[in-house]
């Protein structure tokens, strides 16, 4: 029989469980849904992210050092970047749905967070404030290790006795 001190800890770890299936939702919709959707062939090929870049991101971004790596940098190879993003908004949806490499994928989702922030900054306070509550969401869902519940970073675990596997999920 259980006794109250494991059902708290039971309840806590599917909370967890929880919270991870939800976080997947801005990821994966970010990624194949709507007018900014990552995965398109326009967005991928960098056409989709320099149009981004040049309608709005160089004008809301933090400060002149960014525009300027944006325009020196991320344009003339637009679609490498294109890519690096689309792959990491699948990955950190998909890691978090699945509960694979959870705790990779929450670092993922914390530097996409941050990336956004620096070239939001200007684009008001609730954009800033959705990407604050990503990486709050994320940074629990790593350091929880919250894909051990329910996901299959627990079943990888029980399995097998690598390091790698303990360290990334």
């Amino acid at each position: 029989m259980c006794d109250k001190k494991d059902y708290g800890i039971l309840s806590g770890r599917y909370s967890l469980a929880v919270l991870r299936i939800l976080a997947c939702y801005p990821w994966i919709s970010g990624a194949f849904y709507g007018r900014d959707a990552k995965v398109s062939m326009d967005f991928i090929f960098g056409n989709g992210l320099i149009e981004r870049i040049n309608e709005g991101f160089i004008h809301t971004a933090i400060n002149a050092g960014m525009v300027s790596f944006l325009t020196s940098t991320v344009i003339p190879h637009a679609s490498l970047f294109a890519l690096m993003l689309a792959l990491g908004e699948v990955a950190a949806g998909f890691s978090f749905l699945s509960g694979l490499f959870t705790r990779l994928g929450g670092i993922i989702a914390i530097l996409h967070s941050v990336v956004n922030i620096l070239v939001l900054w200007h684009a008001g306070p609730e954009v800033i404030g959705q990407n604050y509550l990503l990486i709050i969401t994320a940074l629990t869902l790593t350091l929880s290790g919250a894909g051990r519940t329910l996901g299959l970073d627990g079943v990888i675990i029980k399995h097998t006795n690598m390091k790698i596997f303990r360290i990334t999920g």
